[in-house]
């Protein structure tokens, strides 16, 4: 009787063991969902991993799930929803200036999106600057002046993402008389927690507008930003 219980016993546990072995973990499924869509990731234990998902305040550390590093809008997107179809929250760093890591999304366990690779500004001849969110402010100063003379109200440490400055406010010397960054934006091209892209503006989707400007990172990850400039 006792063989016989203690035989059970051990086939049940090779059961399970045989089973969790075949069931990807959530690091394997978002991977291999990204690995599909061609969305370029960064490996755990290689230098990239390492650059990409140290916090910039060493005191809060988090670990992502998996770090999806997109070059378009059309990898955001399914990136985006590679964390959908696999119940990972999703989080966007684009500077990782955050002193509290919310590009990591505070916690351990989130995909994150890094945007550092999109960082193209680009002057219209209407004053117009298309930025995209991975661009830092001492690169978009210097890009708005090379290609035009103009300028943007920011904050003035050159490190910061444009991305979560100008979706949270975006202080800065000039303020007072060109008042925040995010005064200053007239559109952009948001990636929906669905993974839809749709393009927001005061006459567009002007809801989403009105949101993001402020509170951004709640309603989905801006792909490309639009400023009036000033001279």
């Amino acid at each position: 009787m006792h063989l016989n219980t203690l035989q059970c016993l051990v086939i049940g546990l090779v059961a399970n063991a045989s089973k969790s072995l075949a069931v990807p973990t959530k690091r394997e499924a978002v991977n291999s969902c990204l690995v599909q869509a061609k969305v370029p990731i960064d490996s755990k234990g290689t230098p990239t991993w390492t650059e990409d998902g140290t916090a910039y305040n060493l005191r809060l550390q988090f670990e992502p799930v998996a770090i999806a590093v997109p070059t378009t809008v059309a990898q955001i997107s399914a990136a985006v929803a590679c964390g959908s179809k696999h119940g990972v929250a999703v989080n966007a760093k684009s500077g990782g200036h955050s002193y509290t890591s919310l590009g990591f999304g505070g916690e351990d366990g989130h995909l994150m999106i890094e945007l550092d690779r999109l960082y193209s500004v680009k002057l219209a001849k209407d004053g117009t600057a298309k930025i995209q969110p991975g661009a830092r402010l001492g690169h978009v100063a210097t890009e708005l002046w090379n290609q035009g003379k103009r300028a943007l109200s920011h904050g003035t440490c050159p490190g910061v993402g444009i991305g979560g400055h100008a979706l949270h406010g975006g202080y800065g010397m000039v303020a007072r008389k060109y008042g925040l960054t995010l005064d200053l934006m007239k559109g952009a091209t948001v990636v929906l927690p669905t993974g839809k892209v749709v393009h927001c503006s005061k006459t567009e989707n002007s809801d989403l507008f009105w949101a993001i400007r402020g509170a951004g990172a709640s309603f989905g990850v801006v792909a490309e930003l639009e400023f009036d400039t000033f001279c």
